[in-house]
């Protein structure tokens, strides 16, 4: 099963609710409906992935390891946090590196 780690102040989108039940669920790979993950990219060329809880659950990524910093209810919602998202690296550093500064965030 594949295996999450969650920013610790998680970009929330749309109306999720009970953030910590749904990131239980998706820690132990149960199904989460209506539910995007914004994760660092495993791509060298993209920073950031928006993908569906199911799709994160799928066989061939059972030994991958995903870096969760936003959660949102749509697709559409999902987009909106990278806009925040963007916009705060950029704010803290001056630049636009997304995976290092969330990597260093992780620890």
């Amino acid at each position: 099963m594949s295996t999450f780690r969650f920013l610790p102040n998680l970009y929330i989108g749309g109306n999720l609710r009970e953030v910590t039940k749904k990131k239980w669920f998706i820690s132990h790979g149960l199904p989460v409906s209506s539910c995007y993950a914004i994760v660092l990219s495993h791509h060298s060329m993209t920073e950031l992935e928006i993908m569906t809880i199911e799709e994160l659950h799928k066989k061939f990524r059972k030994k991958d390891h995903y870096d969760v910093i936003g959660l949102s209810t749509s697709r559409h919602g999902a987009f909106t946090l990278l806009t925040d998202v963007y916009a705060d690296v950029y704010a803290n550093t001056g630049a636009y590196h997304v995976k290092q500064y969330f990597a260093e965030l992780l620890g």
